[in-house]
């Protein structure tokens, strides 16, 4: 979750996810997958301590993977976006 008072933050994802069709983007991502994929081949023979840190790991490389393809959360094409404090 973003805290609409980050800017730097935001900004900083939005540049990320600026770079989804550039070759570098391409690369970036498919970068993220492969570390993800190693991690959980990784989880089947890890202790239980060693498992909740790489499922750390995953957790954060699924968020950056989730900024470069999909930048900020938000209202989906066409929608509207609520008021806010309602739900």
């Amino acid at each position: 979750m973003i805290l609409t008072g980050d800017r730097e933050r935001m900004e900083a994802i939005i540049d990320v996810s600026a770079l989804r069709l550039e070759p570098a983007g391409v690369k970036l991502v498919r970068l993220l997958e492969l570390l993800i994929e190693d991690m959980r081949k990784q989880n089947d023979t890890v202790s239980k301590d060693g498992l909740e840190r790489n499922q750390g790991k995953i957790a954060g490389w699924e968020q950056l993977k989730e900024y470069v393809t999909k930048g900020l959360p938000g209202p989906k094409l066409g929608e509207r976006p609520k008021p806010a404090g309602t739900y």
